[in-house]
């Protein structure tokens, strides 16, 4: 009997990379061979045409990415090409635009496995924990995953906490190394192991990196006022330590974090964290951007993005003075 052709196109976030994992060992115990790729909302369609190379797969697994609203069509037609030449695409999310368009996702041929959830890893707990042959450590690494949203706290397991401290540093170092996210997951799929030491090694470059991106934020900051923080950091090489920088900054000043990052040439993206104490949708707030200065952007009430022209810059920052005050 042929092997199924199977690839995962995971978020390439500790979430995204978690839940792949579990995954991952699932499908390997039943004879899946599988191919692993990344991605982020604004390039699934990129990477749906490599998951196609050199041949078509039997199965997709699109894993903790939210459905780009902002290439609506354009995606929803590349996924009925996919299911009109009977490529199976399961498609496995949190994020509040995949449950908006979870209908048309069906309609389209797609298998959607959607809930209002603050990570992904409930879900795939559901689906697959019981379907590994350790449930006990593959619930580990779904905690890791809830960890990197800020959907669990590991402060009762000290030595849990601090392999979410190495991994979490360690990917956050190169956003773009999709090397080390293979061979995280495969670390976690195959071997059942959960640090190495390549990813100590990357952990501690991320921790010296970051330190250095916290000396100078402060000097970065265009706008705070008693409800909001924007910090430009357009002008620094961030790597992927902008959310980590938003939150630490939400949880010491307790209002609203904008950090502007540079992605590319001539585009930005802008991370935005809201604290529980006030009643304002980072997600809504992101989507609202992104429709009025040619952008896309979403996320969680709590936690989101947006992707913008930098040219924007200055636009950004009044819409989110006159939204947040």
């Amino acid at each position: 009997m042929a092997e199924t052709q199977v690839v995962i196109i995971a978020h390439n976030d500790l979430d995204g990379i978690a839940a792949a994992s579990v995954i991952y060992r699932a499908l390997k115990l039943r004879g899946a061979k599988i191919k692993l790729l990344y991605s982020q909302p604004h390039s699934i369609e990129k990477i749906l045409l490599m998951a196609s190379k050199p041949k078509l797969p039997s199965k997709i697994y699109i894993v903790d990415i939210a459905f780009n609203e902002s290439a609506k069509e354009k995606l929803l037609n590349s996924l009925k090409e996919l299911a009109k030449r009977n490529v199976k695409i399961v498609w496995i999310d949190h994020h509040p635009s995949t449950i908006r368009f979870a209908r048309e996702l069906k309609e389209s041929g797609v298998e959607v496995h959607a809930a209002s959830t603050l990570s992904v890893a409930p879900i795939v707990r559901k689906i697959f924990l019981e379907k590994t042959d350790d449930p006990e450590f593959y619930e580990k690494i779904l905690m890791l995953g809830e960890a990197g949203d800020r959907a669990r706290t590991l402060r009762q397991n000290k030595a849990l906490s601090e392999i979410y401290e190495s991994v979490s540093f360690a990917l956050e170092e190169d956003p773009m190394d999709f090397e080390l996210r293979q061979h995280l997951t495969r670390l976690w799929g195959e071997k059942k192991q959960l640090i190495d030491d390549l990813i100590a090694l990357k952990a501690e470059k991320g921790r010296k990196r970051y330190d250095e991106i916290v000396s100078v934020a402060q000097d970065h900051v265009i706008a705070d006022t008693s409800k909001l923080k924007i910090l430009d950091m357009t002008g620094k090489t961030m790597k992927g330590f902008s959310g980590r920088l938003a939150v630490e900054t939400v949880e010491k000043e307790g209002k609203v974090v904008a950090v502007m990052l540079r992605s590319g040439y001539d585009e930005m993206v802008v991370v935005l964290r809201v604290p529980k104490s006030l009643n304002i949708n980072a997600g809504e707030l992101a989507r609202e951007l992104g429709l009025k200065l040619n952008g896309s952007g979403g996320g969680h009430p709590k936690a989101a993005a947006v992707r913008l022209p930098i040219s924007k810059k200055m636009d950004v920052v009044k819409l989110l003075l006159q939204k947040v005050g």
